[in-house]
């Protein structure tokens, strides 16, 4: 992931002239790109052989230190001191660390809500939006950042409420 990391910065190589020269797909170089973004725990758990390159990248796609390192914990400790499985933690993170955004209490298409966050639609984060990253969520509309999510649903809780003083709703 580093080296790969290197090369485009320092060299300008593209993700498909490096997945051209050692024989991969571009979702391959990109999803070992995405390792660069573990936290350091999360490192030191993939360098110790504690979580495996496939698991790893699942933690990395989580945003947030705290978040990655309540995650690496939850998934080394597993099941009673045993680590989870790719497919457990797959589905432990899944359930604890992202969100639909059909389910959500806002407008996925509303810039506005929280103008520095943007629209859910065109957010990196909203599983969609990078197949390369998220090929393994089947659907286009889960969100990854669930901070981002609440506070979303907060902003359109005080619009809601703002609203009903204005026009005198009790």
């Amino acid at each position: 992931a580093e080296g790969y990391d290197r090369l485009m910065k320092m060299h300008g190589y593209q993700a498909e002239q490096i997945a051209d020269k050692i024989g991969k797909s571009r979702s391959y170089v990109y999803s070992r790109l995405k390792l660069c973004a573990l936290c350091k725990q999360a490192r030191e758990s993939f360098f110790a052989g504690t979580l495996d390159a496939s698991t790893a990248l699942l933690v990395a796609r989580i945003n947030g230190e705290k978040e990655q390192k309540r995650a690496v914990k939850e998934i080394t400790e597993g099941y009673g001191g045993r680590p989870m499985s790719y497919r457990d933690a797959q589905r432990h993170l899944r359930h604890k660390f992202t969100l639909s955004l059909k389910q959500a209490t806002f407008s996925p298409d509303d810039a506005a809500l929280l103008p520095a966050a943007g629209a859910c639609s065109a957010c990196p984060k909203r599983s969609g939006n990078d197949r390369d990253l998220f090929g393994d969520i089947e659907e286009a509309d889960i969100c990854t950042d669930p901070q981002c999510f609440e506070e979303k649903r907060l902003a359109r809780h005080a619009q809601l409420i703002a609203l009903a003083e204005k026009k005198k709703i009790p």
